[in-house]
């Protein structure tokens, strides 16, 4: 004999039982006693199996609308970094040595032994380590990386 149990979306089968010891041998005695116990809370209160299966499979679906709320966030982000990044190597400097756009990274270590030249900033490239150092802060060197844009535009 083959009974099939089904909770929410997970559907398993137990196979050939014939007695009660066979059908719970699989289960852990903690397992086995706190379902009793819940059973028992629940008959006392009025409910029925029914409903513990029925708030189950609403969890459920629960859980799958969050799990698809989270990738159809992760997506929109993905796809804005995306454009954040095309934008910003439009107007990027081009490495000098491979041609690729150059990264900008603020130094916030202040001048001192860590910082001995008191640099603001890093022009580097992630392909040939290629690097460059800057006083001036990194917020500058972008809004300085804009205005070129626009100058390259109405001169282009």
């Amino acid at each position: 004999m083959a009974v099939l149990l089904e909770y929410g979306t997970t559907i398993g089968y137990v196979i050939n039982m014939k007695t009660l010891e066979q059908a719970i041998a699989a289960y852990d005695e903690k397992v086995i006693l706190g379902s009793m116990n819940l059973y028992r809370s629940l008959t006392l209160s009025g409910y029925t199996i029914q409903d513990l299966e029925d708030r189950n499979k609403a969890r459920v679906v629960e859980q799958q609308r969050l799990q698809i709320e989270g990738d159809k966030l992760m997506k929109e982000q993905r796809l804005q970094a995306e454009k954040d990044k095309a934008a910003y190597e439009r107007i990027a400097p081009r490495c000098p040595d491979c041609g690729l756009s150059l990264m900008l990274r603020s130094i916030n270590t202040p001048q001192g032994k860590g910082n001995k030249y008191g640099y603001k900033s890093l022009l580097y490239c992630s392909e040939c380590l290629y690097e460059k150092y800057s006083r001036k802060p990194a917020d500058y060197l972008y809004q300085q990386m804009i205005e070129n844009s626009k100058k390259e535009k109405t001169n282009g």
